[in-house]
This record gives structure tokens, C-alpha cells and sequence, in this order.
């Protein structure tokens, strides 16, 4: 099929497109590190014997589980949903009004959005997922911390699109690892 040249040629452009897919998605994160606002956001109770698989930890947001009162629709699971965010003291929290379409600009004013997935549903609380809910950390760091026990945030920064890219860990109001 492919011969000396063309074979040489073809595997320069596969590598090509491999390199521009991976930095591609690199810049699109580095953008929202870059560009995004910095928030704070409380992380719930974790349970230490699920908490840690390898070496990343993965938690819950105070923002993860809301009342399906909260939602300006009928929710399903699956759905790309856009949650509102206000200030209370130094943490961001949901706010009522959340929808399946993309605010408009003069819809927050004072407040921010953040872009999460439907993952499940009861007869009051929708659980979402915002793609923060991952934090790789140096191997075994985690082990000997009782997480029951300390205050936990996350530094998030969000685009203006509401996507959003975990920056730090504080345990105790003190970034950790």
C-alpha cells in the first residue's frame, strides 16, 4: 500500500496529528489556567477507604449533589447543565436558576457559571460531575492523612464557557501535598 517515501511521509503526518491532538487538549487546559476566574469550592466528608486509587484522590463538591429545586427544568441523566455560582464568605456555592442551555452574558452579573454532567438522579437531589473530581498527588502523600477530620476546598479556575480546571488542594486552609 505504502512505499519508501509515501510510508516515510505518512508516518510523519500520524505523529503530527498525535502531537497536535495532545497539545491541543494541553492548551485548552492551560487556557482556563491562564484566562479563568479562581474560585473556591468546599469539598464534602470523603471516605478514606474509597479515597485513594493509585495516586490521584477523587471527592465530591459541596456543589455535586444539589436540589432538584435548584433546576430551572426537568433534569435527566447525561445532561450538560449550567450551575450558577454565587460568593458566600470565601466559598462559592449553587444558586437556583440552573439550566441545560449556556447563560447569556447579561445573566451574571455579579455571579459565575460553572458546566457539569447529570450523573444521577433521585426524587430530590441531582448529582453532577464538573470533570474536577480527579487529583493526582505524589505516590503514598495520602495515606496517612485522616480526611474525616480537616477542612478540604479545591482552587478551581472556571472559563467564561463554565468549564473548569482544578488548580489546588487545601486541607486546613493550607495548600496540600
Amino acid at each position: 500500500m505504502f512505499e519508501g517515501k509515501n510510508k516515510f511521509y505518512f508516518f510523519l503526518f500520524a505523529l503530527f496529528i498525535q502531537i497536535l491532538i495532545i497539545g491541543g487538549l494541553f492548551s485548552y487546559k492551560y487556557l482556563i489556567l491562564i484566562k479563568g476566574k479562581e474560585i473556591l469550592l468546599k469539598i464534602e466528608p470523603i471516605d478514606p477507604r474509597a479515597l485513594l486509587r493509585g495516586d490521584y484522590l477523587y471527592f465530591q463538591y459541596e456543589i455535586s449533589r444539589l436540589p432538584v429545586s435548584y433546576f430551572s427544568y426537568q433534569p435527566q441523566i447525561g445532561d450538560i447543565v449550567y450551575v450558577p455560582l454565587k460568593r458566600e464568605g470565601k466559598f462559592w456555592k449553587a444558586t437556583r436558576g440552573i439550566k441545560n442551555k449556556k447563560p447569556q452574558e447579561f445573566e451574571f452579573k455579579d455571579k459565575i457559571f460553572i458546566k457539569g454532567k447529570v450523573k444521577m438522579k433521585s426524587i430530590s437531589y441531582v448529582y453532577l460531575e464538573y470533570g474536577i473530581e480527579q487529583y493526582f498527588i505524589p505516590e503514598g502523600a495520602g495515606k496517612n492523612l485522616r480526611w474525616w477530620r480537616h477542612k478540604i476546598s479545591a482552587k478551581v479556575k472556571v472559563d467564561r464557557q463554565g468549564n473548569a480546571v482544578l488548580k489546588q488542594i487545601y486541607v486546613d486552609n493550607k495548600p496540600w501535598p
